[in-house]
């Protein structure tokens, strides 16, 4: 009872002892969540456990362990040694400490166990926090693994799944890395020149053609097959070039046309050793320019990555990029993007192609470049399209698998 109240105030309290005085008037006795929101513990007195660790099922979260202070469960938040917790741990928004990892905006958490943080600046290889075998770098300044390119231990790249990325490509800040199995980061300086084909250049020998690769078009809409496809491809693969597939979008039903390109893909046997794109432009394209362009693009391009595993890029020109919001295409599939700096004719390939610089939208950079259609290239007598692809012939065949 309070006297001043003439009566008993609901809430929290340290007067007698720490205790919560329920809306209904009588002390907590065991662990509830309280009208305040807080998690709180009592005994059959009523004493509310003010601070400390408390390992309990009484919340209804089975076996967990918790840190109290100030009478509650603490949440969201880091518990620091100065609380008297004795080392660094992670309280979730559910109440009970982070063991494993947790991601909360760009930090991810390892907690062991007992909820003990790992923070001690380096590098730690462990298969302690569900994620099987992995690396980590872990910042002491965030108690955590920060996403994104550091220079810290070496250069790596951490995932925003806190462990560091390994055997694989990112392209950050304009620059494409390959990481190593130990995470190192190396950058891939080299680029590769080739060019587009489809089925009006079929008398090209495209085994002695300059080109690193040749992208051919594979099909368009539902109905058409590229009849010199298996031709075009088999020249380039015989002379160690690589290989891609584009489909023209006729901006039908996708799923549909993004079948009819998987099938097409799969009989030509180059599924798994081609790049593949989707060729999104006007001309015989019913829904380009309508304002579904992006929803279109997305539903085939993930079609196609459910079938296949593999991530097809999206071909678009570079004024395209800036006309809507590509940011969920632009998440998970690359850029081949178009920008001519004029329509003379040239010869042979340019090592830096011209670019108006306004950048590609939702991407950071292109994948491929197509800077030209009036270029002559040694082996084929008349003009062709010409890309810039930045990376090397490794690169290439990782974004023609399944990954």
């Amino acid at each position: 009872m309070t006297a001043a109240k003439h009566g008993c105030v609901t809430g929290y309290s340290t007067a007698g002892w720490a205790h919560y005085t329920t809306p209904a008037g009588y002390v907590l006795r065991g662990a509830a969540t309280c009208a305040d929101g807080a998690r709180r513990i009592a005994d059959n007195d009523g004493r509310v456990q003010a601070s400390g660790w408390l390992v309990t099922s009484a919340f209804g979260q089975g076996l967990q362990r918790y840190w109290l202070s100030g009478g509650s469960v603490a949440a969201s938040r880091l518990v620091s040694p100065s609380e008297g917790a004795g080392y660094w741990a992670y309280a979730t928004s559910a109440g009970y400490v982070l063991r494993g990892h947790l991601t909360s905006g760009t930090v991810t958490y390892l907690a062991d166990n007992d909820g003990r943080l790992a923070n001690s600046e380096g590098w730690v290889v462990s298969s302690a926090y569900g994620q099987g075998l992995q690396r980590y770098y872990v910042t002491a300044a965030f108690h955590g693994c920060v996403t994104g390119y550091s220079t810290a231990g070496w250069a790596h790249y951490t995932t925003s799944e806190g462990y560091a990325l390994r055997n694989a490509y990112i392209h950050t800040d304009g620059v494409l890395y390959r990481a190593d199995n130990d995470a190192y980061l190396l950058a891939v300086s080299q680029c590769m020149d080739g060019i587009d084909i489809a089925s009006y250049q079929s008398s090209m020998n495209t085994s002695g053609v300059s080109a690193d690769f040749i992208i051919v078009k594979a099909t368009q809409g539902t109905g058409y097959n590229n009849p010199y496809a298996s031709s075009q491809l088999s020249g380039a693969v015989s002379a160690g070039k690589g290989v891609g597939l584009y489909h023209y979008a006729e901006g039908g039903d996708a799923v549909s046309e993004a079948d009819h390109f998987v099938a097409r893909a799969r009989s030509l046997g180059v599924l798994g050793s081609a790049v593949l794109a989707l060729d999104w432009e006007g001309g015989d394209n019913a829904t380009f320019g309508s304002g579904s362009d992006v929803s279109w693009c997305s539903t085939f391009l993930n079609r196609v990555y459910q079938t296949t595993g593999v991530r097809a890029l999206l071909y678009v020109s570079k004024a395209v990029t800036s006309e809507y919001n590509w940011s969920s295409v632009s998440s998970s599939y690359g850029l081949w993007v178009a920008q001519y700096a004029d329509m003379d004719s040239h010869s042979g390939y340019q090592s830096d192609p011209w670019t108006d610089g306004n950048g590609y939208g939702s991407w950071s950079s292109p994948t491929i470049f197509q800077y030209s259609s009036t270029t002559y290239v040694s082996g084929y007598g008349s003009q062709v399209d010409v890309d810039k692809f930045y990376g090397d012939l490794s690169y290439w065949k990782y974004l023609a698998g399944a990954r």
